[in-house]
């Protein structure tokens, strides 16, 4: 019979962790190991924006780009509705009828690497 798995490592929070995966799969332990990852990321659900130098907030003309981190999702608005838009988006929220389609594009992310699995 194969050994019980071990998650041992880094959360990306810092927290060092080794406990029990409660399975002797490698690929249910592998699981367990990204969703706890996944929990503790403090970027969980971050934005990262840029407003563009012609951006002009005394009359109204608002632009630049946001990446939401979590899904490599990145948008290039033109107004404030756009980015507010693509935010709700991200969160899940439905968009309303009559909003034009956000065009958006991926941008590759890095899989995480800081647990390890070890048998027991």
């Amino acid at each position: 019979m194969p050994p019980l798995k071990w998650i041992n490592g880094t959360l990306p929070n810092g927290k060092f962790v080794r406990q029990a995966a409660k399975t002797r799969s490698w690929e249910t332990a592998e699981r367990k190991a990204r969703l706890m990852e996944a929990q503790a990321d403090p970027l969980q659900n971050a934005f990262v924006s840029r407003t563009a130098p012609s951006s002009d907030f005394e009359t109204g003309k608002f632009e630049g780009r946001v990446l939401h981190v979590d899904s490599g999702r990145e948008l290039e608005f033109r107004s404030v509705k756009e980015l507010v838009m693509f935010v709700s988006e991200m969160h899940g929220a439905q968009p309303r009828k009559g909003c034009r389609a956000l065009r958006t594009r991926k941008v590759q992310k890095q899989p995480p690497t800081h647990i390890q699995l070890k048998d027991r």
